[in-house]
């Protein structure tokens, strides 16, 4: 059976006919449309306001600072709603989240990406880009500077790999079975 979709005019015209019949069975052989249920899913729509659409929340990023101070107060023995309401948190299940995460990773665990980037010293391009000269002149010699470091940097890696490569075994096939396996089976 296939859902079928009514207009505004047709629930209306069903609406009006069963306040006439006062039955969904008459006002369904009468107009041959809809079924009973949804006829009687009208009648409730009617009688009931609309309901609120729900809206849903965005996720909320916190920092490490009420995420640490979340874990604290739970393992001093504070209820996670009594954490939740004290620190303007979206739900308690994230203060079980963070405890657990925080028992098995420690404060790494609880960081975020960029607290983690930035906690190990990794440089982001947005960071190196702001570490840069302004002035054309200085870009220039910083920009030779790193391409001169760039080609030794080349050449060593090509004199390692000659080096390397020379004193690496080479294999060599022998006619003789290995670990006592017979040939010919």
């Amino acid at each position: 059976m296939t859902n079928v979709r009514y207009t505004d005019t047709q629930r209306l015209k069903a609406l009006e006919v069963f306040d006439r019949t006062q039955s969904a069975t008459k006002t369904v052989r009468e107009l041959g449309y809809p079924g009973r249920w949804t006829l009687h899913r009208w009648i409730r729509e009617r009688d009931e306001p609309p309901a609120a659409p729900i809206r849903r929340t965005t996720l909320k990023r916190y920092p490490l600072a009420t995420k640490l101070k979340a874990v604290e107060l739970f393992t001093a023995g504070m209820s996670p709603d009594a954490i939740a309401s004290e620190l303007s948190l979206n739900s308690k299940m994230s203060v079980y989240a963070w405890a657990q995460r925080f028992r098995e990773e420690g404060k790494w665990g609880l960081m975020s990406a960029t607290e983690r980037k930035r906690s190990a010293g990794i440089v982001t391009r947005k960071t190196f880009e702001k570490s840069l000269p302004d002035d054309a002149a200085e870009l220039k010699k910083l920009a030779a500077r790193l391409s001169a470091e760039k080609a030794v940097l080349e050449k060593e890696l090509e004199e390692l790999k000659k080096t390397t490569a020379s004193t690496q075994p080479t294999s060599v096939t022998s006619s003789k079975p290995l670990w006592g396996l017979k040939q010919g089976r």
